[in-house]
């Protein structure tokens, strides 16, 4: 399904930004809306009931706030990002895809359900999921993640220096020294990381 993307003006946006129960995008989407949003970069849309995409990425999309009535459904990769200011995306029903980078502001009315990996990318940004997160692997470390329901990982990372060897995240991101684990320490940095997720290369160890 093609993204069908209505502009929004600062009366629905500061609309929008009252009735949010994300704290980052009740604030920022408030100043956006009494500044104006045409002096921000990047566009201000709705798209009403589900939106069903190959791929999803903010910057592709030339995207800062987007507002989704339904389902947000994602064959491969979510992406949003956070360059001069976090991207705010609301999504009032559930949003399911294979892999997520989140760096930006995301809001999820329903579940957070993600096939393979969440990875936490920026420390400007954070999560509220009013419903269960789903996942093999949890990598928030730089987000917040609120999750009012359920969270379901086979494995949350938590720090860059977890107490234990990962069992599902592909060894080349970690390295394990004396019985030290450290996260993006060896040959593959948590570029590499980004980099094969961007690329739909699963980070998973083989057969997780």
């Amino acid at each position: 399904m093609a993204a069908s993307f209505t502009p929004l003006t600062d009366e629905q946006l500061g609309a929008l930004a009252k009735a949010s129960t994300h704290p980052g995008i009740r604030e920022y989407l408030g100043e956006v809306a009494a500044d104006g949003h045409a002096d921000y970069d990047g566009r201000f849309v709705r798209h009403e009931g589900t939106l069903k995409l190959s791929a999803f990425d903010t910057d592709d999309e030339e995207l800062t706030f987007l507002h989704v009535t339904g389902d947000l459904i994602i064959d491969g990769l979510y992406r949003d990002a956070s360059d001069d200011g976090p991207t705010m995306i609301v999504v009032d029903g559930s949003l399911r895809c294979k892999n997520a980078i989140v760096a930006g502001f995301l809001a999820v009315g329903g579940d957070l359900v993600v096939q393979e990996a969440i990875y936490g990318d920026y420390n400007d940004g954070g999560a509220l999921v009013m419903g269960d997160l789903r996942t093999k692997l949890f990598l928030p470390l730089d987000i917040g993640f609120d999750v009012r329901g359920q969270l379901e990982a086979t494995e949350h990372i938590k720090g860059l220096r977890p107490q234990q060897a990962p069992k599902i995240l592909d060894p080349r991101f970690f390295e394990v020294d004396e019985g030290s684990v450290t996260l993006f320490s060896g040959a593959s940095d948590d570029q590499a990381l980004l980099e094969d997720l961007a690329a739909g290369r699963s980070i998973l160890r083989e057969g997780a």
